[in-house]
């Protein structure tokens, strides 16, 4: 038997499953986008000890240098005698920037009351979870707490995710995620007043429906395959601590209603808070995060639909990409060919990436510099290996490719034919939209005028758009002061109609011609 060393604790190896699978079933976070496929590059870890031969997909993603050095991806390491382990990047995804923000004047404030009661709202997205502590009657965020949803070392999108639980990993991918919650809300009642446990009312939770189901431990094998049937989208109601253990509030926990299996409650939360069920002229909501979900919406219809838009604008699938972690590329200009970055965290920040902002960025510089062709193709100087727009501390290049471009154009080609189907099949013009809302923290953060320069929202809609931030934590918050609007959200989620994009031949039309910039 061989003995794997991480971090000083000793595993024993049969050799059968990759290094990947065996840090995955200790409990060591590895972020793994592509579900250890070998295709993202992203669960690197050093040999210290010992030797792995390189894999091919080791040889695609690293330097000769850096295979020297020891560098592997975990996805493909198969040992075959004693090594140790040092793992390179998952203590970079802990600190992932996550925006808590919303609009919020969509309704008044009320009065606290003298018998303070609280709330605890949370949304569960694909990358990131966020939970605040509220004022049950002033609506007053009183506590706030963000991290990464630790199922992403199962993979970066939904599909991922889906797989695997239907591989056999539905209760760790279900551990996983409670407890991601038990600790944010730890530390939200942390953060507040002592005795604030005792006074918590209840647990309110927006959620995609994959999300739903990985929480409650449904059967995802309706879920990935067609007709794409989700076991239940109702509102669920059941006690926190029957759910979580006895370390959270003994309170009720709510998951509000979703609407098919590729839009969730999130999207739900979403159309209640901007209000846009029930306004005289429609509006669209998009949310851009790993998945891309929109609603158009007036008084007399809701019309829904999924984008399989991929992650790309949260960085996934893109060479050096990354979250919005600390040292992300957020931002960048380019004149005749020189870069000026943006990172998050300042100045005092080492590069380590692009987030997806950042990827947007980047494309519509290119463009406006020439370096690429309206088709997305660079200029010859940069057709063979990309352009180099940054170094890390170490002085490796971060470089975007062909492959990225071609990535983003997929998924903004994606966004943007869904917009137009639904505009269409809603009966209206781009010029009878009365706002655009852009939610999501990759909305909030995203240049506009970048976003239409590339072509991922229609030129048309650019005087309406809205930035949103945190659409489903902001319904949440605003349903926590009015609990009368509970039944609005089951009507929201009943009365939408979802339209299927993937055998709509209008939209595959649409969805080409946008691939051009």
């Amino acid at each position: 038997m061989i003995t794997i060393t991480v971090n000083e604790d000793k595993y024993e190896y049969d050799g059968k499953e990759s290094l990947l699978e065996l840090l995955r079933a200790n409990a060591y976070y590895v972020s793994a986008p592509c579900n250890g496929r070998g295709r993202c590059g992203k669960c690197a870890v050093t040999i210290m000890k010992g030797f792995v031969s390189a894999s091919e997909a080791d040889k695609q993603f690293f330097s000769k240098e850096q295979i020297t050095s020891g560098m592997r991806l975990a996805c493909t390491c198969y040992p075959k005698q004693d090594i140790t382990v040092h793992l390179e990047y998952a203590k970079n995804e802990e600190d992932f920037e996550v925006v808590t923000e919303f609009i919020e004047d969509m309704d008044e404030r009320l009065e606290t009351s003298e018998e303070k009661t609280y709330s605890i709202a949370v949304d569960i997205g694909t990358t990131t979870i966020a939970a605040v502590l509220v004022d049950d009657t002033s609506g007053k965020q009183l506590a706030s707490a963000t991290g990464i949803n630790h199922q992403r070392a199962y993979g970066a999108d939904v599909i991922s995710r889906i797989q695997a639980a239907n591989e056999g990993k539905l209760k760790e991918l279900s551990l996983l995620v409670k407890k991601d919650l038990v600790g944010l809300i730890d530390e939200v009642l942390v953060q507040a007043e002592d005795g604030c446990m005792e006074k918590v009312t209840q647990i309110l939770i927006g959620a995609n429906t994959t999300m739903t189901h990985l929480l409650m431990e449904y059967s995802c094998e309706t879920l990935g395959v067609y007709p794409f049937t989700p076991v239940n989208i109702a509102a669920i109601e059941t006690k926190a601590r029957d759910m979580l253990g006895e370390n959270v509030p003994d309170c009720i926990l709510k998951i509000v209603p979703g609407i098919s299996t590729y839009v969730g409650g999130d999207i739900v939360s979403g159309i209640y808070l901007t209000g846009i069920y029930h306004q005289e002229h429609p509006s669209l909501l998009i949310d851009l995060g790993t998945n891309g979900e929109m609603a158009l919406a007036g008084k007399d219809k809701i019309l829904v639909t999924s984008t399989a838009a991929g992650p790309a604008f949260e960085g996934g699938n893109i060479s050096c990409g990354t979250g919005s972690i600390r040292g992300a590329v957020s931002d960048i200009t380019i004149k005749n060919g020189a870069s000026a970055i943006t990172l998050i965290g300042g100045d005092q920040a080492e590069p380590a990436g692009i987030c997806g902002t950042g990827v947007v960025a980047i494309t519509a510089a290119l463009l406006e510099d020439a370096l690429l062709d309206e088709t997305g193709a660079f200029e010859e100087a940069y057709e063979e290996n990309g352009y180099p727009f940054a170094k890390t501390a170490a002085g490796e290049p971060l470089t975007f490719t062909q492959k990225d471009v071609r990535e983003i154009q997929l998924a903004k080609a994606a966004v943007c034919a869904g917009i137009e189907i639904l505009i269409e099949r809603y009966g209206i013009t781009k010029n009878e939209l009365e706002h655009v809302y852009i939610a999501g923290g990759f909305g909030l953060k995203l240049d506009a005028k970048k976003a239409l320069r590339i072509g991922l929202l229609p030129n048309e809609l650019a005087d309406k758009i809205v930035m949103v931030g945190n659409s489903c934590l902001g319904g949440l918050v605003q349903l926590i002061t009015h609990p009368e609007d509970e039944d609005i959200l089951t009507d929201i989620s009943e009365k939408a109609i979802e339209l299927s994009l993937a055998a709509d031949e209008k939209f595959n039309e649409l969805y080409i011609e946008n691939m051009y910039f």
